[in-house]
């Protein structure tokens, strides 16, 4: 019998708890407002005239470049023409003439080739002609 009174409490315990959320809800005190007046402030303003103006980074450390461009001459000769703008960090149009190299290396190991090619093509005709058939 006694365990049966135990669990009869809960009922009342529970009714008891909702009346108190339900009283603690009607009771609460309303939260004080500010009234919604003139929120404008005083500024003081200044005109301003445009102007044309660079970026400027400043930093520490060591920067470098996303992209890194690096050429190698197939060609052996003197550099007889380089552009006014070839320099670090600029930056030129494509198609543009940068560097132009002397063409007498150039043109002489071409005569050379030419020669030696030459030289073969008769050796080989002279073996062709020796040759037993």
């Amino acid at each position: 019998m006694k365990s049966i009174n135990k669990k009869l409490l809960f009922f009342p315990a529970l009714a008891v708890g909702v009346v108190a959320l339900i009283a603690a809800v009607n009771l609460r005190p309303d939260v004080p407002t500010k009234p919604a007046g003139d929120r404008s402030r005083v500024v003081d303003i200044m005109p301003l005239q445009p102007q044309m103006s660079a970026p400027v980074a400043i930093g520490f450390g060591r920067a470098e470049p996303k992209v890194q461009w690096q050429a190698i001459a197939e060609v052996t000769g003197a550099v007889i023409y380089k552009h006014p703008n070839l320099e670090k960090g600029t930056v030129i149009a494509a198609g543009t003439e940068i560097l132009r190299i002397d063409p007498l290396d150039y043109e002489l190991k071409l005569s050379q080739a030419i020669a030696d090619l030459k030289s073969s093509q008769t050796q080989l005709a002279r073996l062709i002609k020796k040759r037993p058939t």
